[in-house]
């Protein structure tokens, strides 16, 4: 079993990812310079620095732009960020005038598949080329074959491709039958524990859970990704209405009606399903689950 020292995990919570939102309206010279710069950082640089020089940079921390500044990357990594007046340009390095330009951090796409027809052929062809045209350097890969992914990620990481940095969870845990592949069916809280220790064993960064697993295998499911110090996102499932300790709720399929009220048009209604009075002749009042 791997210990915490020796496993590779992310805390989405420390890490200042910029909404899709905040992207909205930017301009293609904006992501044209972005792909410029995300290739020097995602893969193997062939020049010892990079420096982007009279641009205009939207930190995506709430500050004002920053116009006519230099951007010096080094080593694969942000070296100087400063005024274009003061900030000097190491002998040797490659310049790019970015006049008129913008520059923004790497965005994150936090639910790709990149493995789910198969071995990725897709991907490899344009799918990771894609995302990084669009400024996209950091992917979260939310169910997929562990051996694709893991290729996939292992060439990007060692330049043999451009692509994303991938934080993925490899197969789902559901019941029994499931409803998505691939998936690994847990019908009990030893199967549970014993998928979240193959998966961990495996190398994913993380356990997804989807919409059949029992309350038992649910909340065993929680307590062993606690104990190895992983965590769990996904699905709620149709056995309970809120989740112990997950990190993300990615969706609340079973907790979606949609009634017929008053009129013609249906409306929906948020209530968890064992609480919704299917007999009765009156409607209540659309709420969000509990």
């Amino acid at each position: 079993m791997r210990t915490s020292a020796n496993r590779m995990r992310i805390d989405y919570e420390r890490i200042p990812f910029p909404s899709m939102r905040e992207g909205r309206g930017l301009t293609p010279a904006l992501f044209a310079l972005t792909i410029i710069t995300l290739l020097s950082s995602c893969s193997r640089p062939t020049n010892p620095a990079l420096a982007i020089t009279h641009v205009t940079v939207i930190d995506a921390t709430g500050s004002p732009p920053k116009p006519d500044m230099t951007l010096l990357i080094a080593g694969e990594r942000i070296a100087t960020l400063g005024p274009s007046g003061s900030t000097a340009i190491p002998r040797g390095a490659r310049s790019l005038d970015a006049t008129g330009k913008f520059l923004i951090p790497g965005l994150a796409d936090m639910h790709v598949h990149l493995t789910g027809a198969g071995e990725p052929s897709g991907s490899r062809q344009f799918i990771l080329s894609l995302l990084l045209a669009n400024g996209v350097t950091t992917v979260r890969d939310m169910g997929g074959n562990v051996e694709d992914v893991l290729r996939l990620r292992n060439e990007v990481t060692s330049g043999i491709r451009p692509g994303p940095q991938i934080f993925f969870t490899g197969p789902y845990l559901d019941g029994d039958p499931p409803a998505y592949q691939p998936s690994i069916v847990v019908k009990s809280a030893s199967e549970a524990r014993a998928a979240v220790d193959r998966l961990a064993i495996e190398g994913v960064d993380f356990i997804k859970t989807q919409s059949r697993l029992s309350r038992e295998a649910y909340f065993a499911i929680a307590r062993e990704s606690k104990q190895l110090h992983i965590r769990f996102v996904g699905h709620v499932p149709g056995s309970l209405s809120s989740g112990p300790g997950r990190h993300r709720a990615s969706h609340w399929h079973s907790a979606r009606l949609f009634v017929k009220g008053r009129g013609s048009s249906p409306r929906p209604f948020c209530a968890r399903p064992w609480e919704r009075n299917a007999g009765s002749s009156s409607r209540t009042r659309p709420r969000l689950a509990s």
